[in-house]
């Protein structure tokens, strides 16, 4: 293939795994980002590799019917977002297909179980957490996105999947950041390479949190007061509950936290249910389709269960949506700071039935299935999965019924050939779309004994 000429005439048939286009020629797959569906491009060859080459887009010969014009004017360059060029309701047939190819190529079974995909009905302003890049220029520092493929960052100044007080919180901080490093006690630690911003819906309040390898002294404090008065000047709807200082080592490492002004957590509101959240906890992103992921995970199951295990139960979100139907549920998480969360939690919504131990799902579940007998399992594992270690075995526990959410099709997938050997079979999934314009896709999957 080294006679392959730089530049190439190609047909787009679907769509990768990761938004871009997928052509063939010459019995070899191109790559090339921002083609869609149905079109003819013009592209240049930018990386070759054995079994694919990857090409920048330069011509659309023949524009899709999907093609829309993006929203955002840093779309072509940050990698944030893959699919704003494509209509949202092209957005959603990609992702409930992807998920069908995953459940059928990979997962060996009939992918006429997978249903829609649940949409939103405004796809921007979702994400309630964001992290930024800080670049500096001159004396300035700006908050940024990583490029595409990039480990470099574009200074931004509106990110349309948060909402405008995230990114006005986010240039504050950068404003606060360069006046202190300009006065005579700044500090390296205020020089931070990473903003998160974590927001409450419900609550309308935000929380900051800043990474960097030094730890603040005086400086510190000087930054906090400093950032609060230019968030007053800013707007007084902006309400900044916790302002914290995270020390991280040279592998990215958090190694101490610091709260420098406030609170180092929010409280979220989803379903009726409240919901505390430290710095460092996970939680859903998206907190509208969270709702609808909980809501429909609990509607899903018919049989009726008296206990269950929730297996990555992160603050204990599911774990209390499944109490609060009268179920014992046991969480199993290995985050401490998450666990206590979660403990807060069950307090908070007075759900005295979800209880949560701090460990990992392979150490714990064994005694917790010996001691409570479950017949249902939760699981909202990372996006590696569950994986053939944890699931063999399963066989011979007392699960009857397993609510399986995946943020990866493919692990999904494969982990539907590793339960399918432990006597499980999958009944129904659904996708839901939790990250409109991107090609990630979340999955419900209902798994029954045998």
């Amino acid at each position: 293939m080294n006679t392959q000429p730089d530049e190439i005439q190609l047909s787009i048939t679907g769509l990768g795994h990761d938004g871009e286009g997928v052509g063939r020629a010459d019995n070899m797959v191109f790559f090339v980002a921002g083609a869609l569906p149905g079109e003819t491009v013009k592209a240049k060859i930018i990386e070759k590799k054995k079994s694919f080459y990857r090409a920048e887009l330069l011509e659309i010969t023949t524009p899709s019917l999907q093609r829309i014009t993006p929203q955002c004017p840093y779309f072509n360059d940050c990698g944030g977002c893959q699919l704003q060029h494509m209509d949202y309701q092209s957005q959603l047939a990609f992702k409930t297909q992807r998920v069908r190819d995953a459940v059928s190529r990979i997962g060996k079974t009939d992918p006429s179980i997978v249903g829609q995909c649940i949409g939103m009905d405004h796809p921007w302003e979702y994400r309630n957490n964001i992290q930024y890049t800080t670049s500096k220029i001159g004396d300035n520092i700006y908050p940024g996105l990583l490029k595409r493929q990039s480990h470099d960052a574009i200074p931004i100044a509106r990110c349309l999947l948060v909402s405008e007080d995230i990114d006005l919180l986010a240039g504050a901080v950068c404003a606060a950041a360069a006046e202190v490093l300009s006065g005579k006690d700044s500090n390296p630690a205020i020089s931070f390479e990473r903003i998160q911003i974590r927001k409450s819906f419900s609550g309308n309040n935000l929380m900051t949190i800043l990474y960097s390898k030094f730890k603040p002294t005086a400086s510190g404090e000087r930054f906090a007061k400093i950032l609060v008065n230019k968030i007053k000047g800013i707007t007084p709807e902006i309400v900044v509950t916790g302002i914290i200082n995270c020390v991280t080592d040279t592998s990215g490492r958090i190694t101490q936290e610091i709260t420098l002004h406030g609170s180092n957590s929010i409280t979220e509101t989803v379903s009726c249910l409240a919901f505390t959240i430290q710095a460092q906890s996970f939680f859903q992103v998206n907190t509208i389709q969270a709702e609808r992921l909980f809501e429909t995970a609990v509607s899903l199951i018919r049989e009726k269960h008296t206990t269950a295990i929730d297996a990555f139960c992160g603050t204990g979100s599911l774990a209390l949506f499944f109490a609060r139907k009268g179920m014992t549920v046991v969480g199993i998480e290995s985050n401490p700071s998450a666990v206590k969360d979660a403990i807060q939690n069950s307090k908070a919504n007075n759900l005295p039935k979800a209880r949560f131990k701090t460990g990992s799902f392979s150490r714990l579940f064994p005694d917790i299935v010996k001691k409570y007998q479950p017949s249902l399992l939760i699981a909202d594992p990372p996006r590696s999965g569950i994986g053939q270690r944890d699931l063999t075995g399963m066989r011979n526990t007392s699960i009857q019924e397993i609510v399986y959410i995946s943020c990866d099709p493919e692990t999904l997938a494969r982990d539907i050939g590793y339960l399918g050997k432990e006597g499980f079979s999958p009944e129904s999934i659904i996708p839901v779309d939790m990250f409109p314009q991107t090609a990630h896709v979340e999955t419900i999957s209902i798994f029954k004994r045998v």
